[in-house]
């Protein structure tokens, strides 16, 4: 009886296996450096965990802005995730950087959901 090794020695010859495929390198993206406050500032939306509200039965949506320079947050909680919810948010977070709260101006807002 042969070796397995040899098997597959001699069923590799006739090209019973394919050759793998080559994969293209891979390029990464290129990443617009931020120099100052204000220059992009991200929105996120996320379910509040159950564990953080004291009423186990409401279920709360956390907005959140977030400056991608300092990291300074804007924080807000909605019973539902709506147009309603993410406009009012958006106001209050605009009524709250035009009060001069955050110390800076913004020039580029991202949303993600």
């Amino acid at each position: 009886m042969a070796p397995a090794a040899d098997l597959f020695r001699v069923a590799k010859k006739p090209g019973m296996f394919p050759s793998p495929k080559k994969q293209a390198p891979y390029k990464p993206k290129p990443y617009e450096q931020i120099t100052y406050p204000g220059q992009r500032v991200q929105v996120d939306v996320k379910v509040a965990p159950r564990k953080c509200i004291a009423d186990p039965e409401l279920k709360l949506y956390q907005y959140t802005a977030i400056d991608e320079f300092t990291h300074l947050r804007f924080p807000a909680a909605y019973p539902e995730q709506s147009t309603y919810s993410s406009a009012d948010f958006l106001s209050r977070l605009f009524k709250w950087h035009a009060a001069g709260a955050s110390g800076w101006s913004v020039s580029r807002w991202t949303m993600e959901s």
